[in-house]
């Protein structure tokens, strides 16, 4: 689990390398839990610097995990970069925990 302190301007908090079989469908998932109820998370996932799935809006019920995930095809790639982006840019209550 790691819990992050939001900040003030869009910031990956979390970034993997991973290898991949090129022209295969991918699924990522993980699991998101507010810290502090008053701005809860919102965050996209990236492959490759480019979103895929929706913008997940968490709930903001605290200790409370919810489920985050994105399907996408690797295209013609072998590595692919993911990341999870926070998009909340308030400095007050933007804290979150995820995990696998």
């Amino acid at each position: 689990m790691m819990v992050v302190n939001g900040a003030a301007s869009f910031q990956n908090v979390w970034c993997q390398q991973i290898s991949v079989m090129p022209d295969m469908d991918y699924q990522f998932r993980a699991w998101c839990a507010s810290v502090h109820p008053s701005s809860p998370a919102i965050l996209q996932i990236t492959v490759n610097g480019s979103a895929v799935g929706a913008v997940f809006n968490s709930s903001g019920a605290t200790c409370s995990w919810e489920e985050l995930g994105a399907d996408f095809n690797s295209g013609a790639n072998t590595t692919l970069e993911i990341c999870i982006t926070n998009l909340n840019t308030n400095t007050g209550g933007n804290d979150f925990a995820l995990d696998d």
